[in-house]
């Protein structure tokens, strides 16, 4: 399989980044940062043919995991960067275990 990028990539990989609760959309928020919003496009258009590769040839329905998966798959990764983030605005964090009842 060619991944090629054509108009029509181009377009699909746009209305998916902008789709909310979506996986592609949330993989777009934390790639533009470092990126670029046209790099990212096309990044966001490999996926698409490989999910669209994979879901012919397998002859399966697609189930988006949502834009939650990358963060229940890296928890931990997420925990320190959001302790970076927030130090480094000037926040003193403590990390506790939530308590329950």
């Amino acid at each position: 399989m060619s991944a090629l990028v054509t108009p029509g990539n181009l377009r699909s990989a746009l209305a998916a980044i902008r789709t909310q609760d979506s996986a592609l959309a949330a993989c777009d928020g934390r790639l533009v940062r470092h990126r670029g919003h046209k790099k990212v496009v096309v990044a966001a258009a490999h996926p698409i043919l490989r999910t669209t590769y994979n879901v012919l040839t397998r002859q399966t329905a697609y189930e988006d995991p949502g834009s939650h998966s990358f963060d229940r798959r890296h928890a931990e990764r997420v925990r320190r960067r959001t302790v970076r983030l927030l130090e480094h605005q000037g926040y003193r964090v403590t990390m506790k275990p939530p308590a329950y009842e």
